[in-house]
């Protein structure tokens, strides 16, 4: 981005251009009156097996927009407040199990976040978690999304630089990725028929709030139901799970940060259960920490492809780009652009906090949660467990990293999401307050 300036690749091999500015992710994302949408690129997720429909993930248009109004919801304000008992279970259980782990060998961090938020959203899809707390181990239906994100992207890339292999792709995929991605489908598939045979309950998981509102005006079939599921768990654990991960290393790299917000949050909360997700929401230094983390370390840092659909063409924050041009917004890029912000690869909080050193930040480049139509739907429950799960791990544990010259942001590959490495942390227990 240094060397490119805003716009750092234009008709760049696959036709791609990349764009910094805040107003080319709404011209990217927004609809206008008299313009075709732009289309989204297909080539950063796995390809779809046989049979299988969209979700509102990858479908497009008026099909997107249906999924969108059905699933809403499962996601809104109401539910959300509904479904505190649930989350609130795995996060007392995810505490449960790091006290038991406090004072002994160093842990991987990022595992257990995985397990949490995995839990939560799978207990929230399909009334069921995956049990990755309980049995601290990865389930291999979880296991799987990593690898079909991995090769995903893999397989977008090359389709994207050499457009033989976007014709013989489907033909070419290895039987053991085919048997593997059917028995993925198969199993997601049986989990939510299970679920769906207990139709609308009382308890307020995704399902029953969707189902409720099934018949109105219009459904979701089975067949629609079971790639929305997937999506859902998938959008709504791993970038969470990672975020948290990134916030953690990054505070225990700054110790000075780290002190203010466990002092922020130990001075609020007498006891780690009295913080709940109305009270977490009060907290401006935790809030800061969070959008600095989002900064520094995007769960989705590379640019989510748009194609340009209009034959005329469409004008991106001041650049015209043809019909068929692939164009994004490199999220880590563009966070940590010297031109957009003061001190651009620093972890400093207080840029979110008015500190008039930062007056000159362009902020509104922020959004890992992305703009338009196509926004998050899932965002309002992200904040809630990131503000949560952080609150509570900060109030209860003092953390140190094992390995203090660690670049583990720095060491990672990026796959559409980051691979991410074992975060290992030493964990003691807070002083408990008089």
């Amino acid at each position: 981005m240094e060397r490119y300036g805003h716009v750092d690749r234009f008709q760049f091999l696959a036709n791609q251009a990349g764009n910094t500015d805040h107003a080319a992710q709404q011209d990217l994302n927004s609809y206008k009156k008299g313009q075709m949408p732009n289309a989204k690129d297909l080539g950063h997720f796995p390809p779809t097996p046989p049979g299988a429909l969209k979700s509102i993930t990858t479908a497009s248009g008026k099909e997107h927009a249906r999924y969108r109004k059905l699933l809403a919801p499962a996601f809104s304000p109401k539910a959300l407040e509904e479904q505190q008992p649930i989350i609130n279970k795995y996060v007392d259980q995810l505490i449960q199990v790091l006290s038991g782990e406090s004072g002994k060998n160093p842990v991987d961090i990022s595992s257990f976040l995985h397990w949490t938020l995995f839990d939560i959203i799978g207990d929230l899809t399909f009334g069921e978690s995956f049990g990755g707390l309980e049995f601290k181990r990865y389930d291999p239906w979880i296991q799987s999304v990593f690898y079909y994100i991995k090769l995903g992207r893999i397989a977008g890339y090359l389709s994207h630089q050499f457009w033989i292999v976007r014709k013989i792709l489907p033909y070419i995929i290895p039987q053991k990725i085919r048997e593997k991605q059917a028995a993925h489908y198969q199993r997601t598939s049986k989990t939510l028929k299970t679920r769906l045979d207990k139709g609308a309950t009382e308890r307020p998981d995704f399902m029953s709030l969707i189902l409720r509102n099934q018949g109105k005006d219009d459904e979701l079939t089975f067949q629609e139901m079971v790639p929305n599921a997937s999506s859902l768990i998938l959008a709504g654990s791993e970038t969470t799970s990672t975020l948290l991960s990134g916030a953690i290393f990054l505070l225990a790299q700054h110790r000075e940060v780290y002190k203010k917000a466990s002092t922020e949050l130990r001075d609020t909360f007498r006891k780690d259960s009295n913080i709940t997700f109305r009270e977490v929401d009060k907290l401006p230094y935790l809030d800061a920490v969070l959008k600095e983390s989002l900064r520094l370390y995007p769960p989705i840092p590379a640019g989510l492809d748009r194609i340009v659909a209009d034959p005329a063409g469409i004008t991106v924050a001041g650049h015209w780009l043809p019909q068929g041009t692939m164009a994004s917004v490199h999220q880590l890029a563009a966070n940590t652009y010297s031109e957009c912000w003061v001190g651009s690869t620093s972890f400093i909080p207080e840029r979110w906090l008015g500190d008039p050193k930062f007056e000159h930040d362009e902020r509104d480049i922020l959004q890992p949660f992305n703009v338009g139509p196509r926004d998050c739907i899932g965002r309002n429950l992200a904040y809630i467990n990131m503000r949560l799960i952080l609150a509570r791990i900060l109030h209860k544990f003092d953390i140190q990293l094992v390995n203090e010259g660690q670049d583990w942001i720095g060491e990672q590959k990026i796959y559409s999401a980051w691979e991410k490495l074992p975060l290992t942390v030493y964990l003691r227990s807070a002083p408990v307050a008089a």
